[in-house]
């Protein structure tokens, strides 16, 4: 509802759809319902889909990990189904003159984490997924993708990382140490990164940028 109230404090329309995007069998009526409404408004000029749904997941060792069942239900929500939701979207945009699909990534897409590995795992399916279909769509598609890791913030997230004793010991103390320095990222500042570098359209497509590389980029 802040979401909501915040859009209407500078005149833009905002509806909020709640979905269980760990069930499959009601996903694509949902998504159904989602794009129905969407399509009785007018037509877009510009499109931007941004997908940051997921889950930590299991934490400790991959051996740890209880069942099969406990494994499907994890790819199913952090993988299959945040895929599904964003070729859904995009495909009903594809008419539209310009479409943008980000992918909020993490750094644990391209690096292992050891105690994160199902975590790791769904955002490195994420990122080639991405990456397999911006090389199919080429250069001169109106459809774009970015794969983009806001950094490490300053969320609900990082809080339960600090405070769980199946972490690893060094990743614990890497998010501690952030957390008593200030050093974790405000939501609000990389999500201003993200629509700047989406604005401009200076990413190549399918491409994993990170918010400190676009730091980086203007010291």
């Amino acid at each position: 509802m802040e979401t909501v109230a915040a859009a209407h404090e500078i005149a833009l329309e905002a509806s909020i759809h709640i979905m269980d995007l760990a069930n499959l069998d009601t996903l694509d009526e949902n998504i159904d319902t989602l794009l129905n409404q969407a399509e009785s408004s007018a037509e877009y000029d510009r499109v931007v889909i941004v997908n940051n749904a997921g889950s930590l997941g299991h934490l400790g060792p991959l051996l740890d990990i209880k069942s099969l069942r406990d494994l499907q239900q994890n790819l199913d929500f952090n993988v299959t189904s945040s895929l599904w939701l964003s070729l859904r979207l995009a495909k009903s945009r594809m008419k539209s003159p310009s479409c943008v699909v980000v992918n909020i990534s993490s750094l644990c897409a391209i690096e292992p984490f050891p105690t994160m590995g199902t975590y790791c795992t769904g955002k490195a399916a994420r990122d080639m997924f991405h990456n397999v279909w911006a090389k199919e769509l080429g250069d001169k598609a109106n459809v774009k993708l970015l794969n983009y890791a806001p950094g490490a913030l300053a969320t609900n997230m990082t809080e339960v990382l600090r405070q769980a004793d199946e972490l690893d010991s060094n990743l614990k103390t890497f998010f501690r140490g952030a957390h008593d320095s200030g050093d974790l990222i405000p939501p609000s500042k990389t999500a201003e990164r993200m629509v700047q570098l989406v604005w401009k359209n200076e990413f190549q497509s399918g491409s994993h940028v990170d918010y400190w590389d676009l730091v980086a980029s203007i010291r």
